[in-house]
């Protein structure tokens, strides 16, 4: 994916003032470069119009992305196009403040093990980030242990790559793959139906029941589908997360539950009622 876009080539489109110092990582999406303008550190995340539909911005989604501040979601400090000698406006540029840590997927594979009460506060912070992103009339569409940022000695959590969030009142455009993750989608996400911030809500659910077990709640049950595990999450059979973490209290056990049903409604209306919950 965006094959030729290198340290050089992104040095070269970014505006003046960028310094490119370094490759942070390819993904589904774009790839993201650590930047330094003016001493201040940013991650510039690369997109290319042809092929995902996040590099394509209306200005209302641009002026609702830069309006979310939140401490537990990535600021947005710039975004625009490479300036490029050939195909002009292909590539778009996402800049935002660079985060220090891990993310909860590399702190995991590394072996870290969250504590009970860790899982909740994350989720808790994860949730509240998700409230502010919410109020802007956006959905995030990929919440998943690599999109969140986690310093385990301040305890503090950062949701990241807010820049693919799509706008409500925005048609969506279909070019590339659909937004989201394989194993971190909502069904709705997984059958392409239109989404609203309950989406959200779901994948929160899946990740807020993986930090607290160290397990997905669907991969015991993809089995039983050909071990195609987005077939069991539709399916929506698991195993409430209270028999695989008794230490959870009955009204954290019972929102992360109601987080992960199958049908929307079914879920909990606003990221602030899983705040109270956790609480």
């Amino acid at each position: 994916m965006l094959e030729g876009v290198d340290t050089a080539f992104v040095q070269a489109g970014l505006p003046g003032g960028y310094r490119v110092a370094s490759e942070l990582d390819t993904g589904g999406y774009g790839i993201t470069f650590k930047v330094d303008r003016a001493g201040q550190a940013l991650a510039v995340k690369i997109l290319d119009t042809h092929w995902h539909e996040a590099a394509i911005r209306t200005p209302l989604e641009i002026s609702a992305l830069r309006s979310v501040s939140h401490p537990n979601v990535v600021r947005i400090v710039d975004e625009g196009t490479l300036s490029t000698p050939i195909e002009p406006g292909r590539y778009r540029y996402i800049a935002c403040e660079f985060v220090e840590g891990a993310n909860l997927g590399d702190l995991f594979r590394g072996g870290y093990e969250f504590s009970v009460g860790e899982a909740l506060s994350i989720g808790l912070q994860v949730a509240a980030g998700l409230e502010a992103i919410h109020e802007a009339r956006l959905i995030h569409r990929d919440v998943k242990p690599k999109n969140v940022m986690f310093n385990h000695v301040t305890g503090a959590a950062v949701l990241l790559d807010v820049g693919i969030a799509k706008h409500l009142d925005v048609s969506p455009v279909t070019i590339g793959t659909p937004p989201g993750t394989f194993g971190w989608k909502s069904p709705e996400q997984i059958r392409q139906d239109a989404l609203d911030k309950r989406s959200d809500i779901y994948t929160l659910g899946l990740l807020v029941y993986w930090l607290a077990t160290g397990s997905h709640p669907f991969e015991n049950r993809a089995a039983a589908h050909g071990g195609d595990l987005e077939a069991a999450m539709i399916a929506g059979q698991f195993d409430s997360v209270r028999h695989r973490q008794p230490g959870l209290t009955p009204q954290a056990a019972e929102t992360i539950d109601q987080m992960l049903a199958v049908q929307p409604y079914d879920r909990p209306r606003r990221a602030r009622d899983v705040v109270a919950a956790l609480q």
